[in-house]
């Protein structure tokens, strides 16, 4: 049985196609140096630091956010790191949300705000005895200035907590947040 001609030039497409594509990428990267034994510090303080997430800053480099326990209460920090691979911002990161608060601070999310600055989300429990967590934000700018008053926004204050906010740039430098909202739940009881 023999091949028409349109199904065999078909074929070869696709194969040249996807060739070609191959060849052309660039290899992907995965870290700032190109010794895998050479780690680039976001922060060597002491305590606990987890729940990291980052961010590109829109320049080769990255914007990091995490819960860090390094005063005794769990607070937000964040770090940018340049396309080098080096810390700009204050050593061992930003404190978000500063203030009168004393509040543990946790579940950071962050979106860049397209200017080399990021926005950060995170659950708070300054209200926790009237309202349960709550969400606060901080959009932390370019040069590492904090650009919210520094105990932060509050972007969700509701009766039985506030969890599992996502946060996303609007492509214009600001962001949207949604979450997890239970006070419906908490009224009907």
């Amino acid at each position: 049985m023999m091949k028409s001609p349109l199904r065999r030039n078909f074929c070869f497409s696709i194969i040249a196609f996807f060739g070609t594509a191959i060849l052309l990428s660039s290899p992907a990267g995965a870290q700032w140096w190109p010794d895998s034994t050479r780690n680039v510090p976001v922060c060597d303080t002491t305590g606990q630091q987890d729940l990291p997430q980052g961010c590109s800053d829109g320049a080769n480099g990255a914007i990091f956010a995490w819960r860090d326990a390094r005063n005794g209460t769990a607070q937000i920090y964040a770090q940018h790191i340049d396309a080098a691979g080096y810390p700009t911002w204050a050593r061992d990161g930003i404190l978000l949300g500063v203030g009168k608060t004393i509040a543990s601070q946790t579940n950071p999310t962050i979106c860049s705000d397209d200017s080399g600055g990021a926005y950060v989300v995170w659950q708070d429990s300054r209200f926790t005895n009237q309202l349960g967590a709550c969400l606060y934000a901080q959009h932390i700018l370019s040069s590492g200035a904090l650009a919210y008053p520094d105990s932060g926004l509050p972007v969700g204050i509701g009766y039985n907590g506030l969890a599992n906010q996502v946060l996303c740039d609007d492509g214009r430098g600001k962001a949207y947040v949604a979450w997890e909202d239970s006070r419906a739940s908490a009224v009907a009881s």
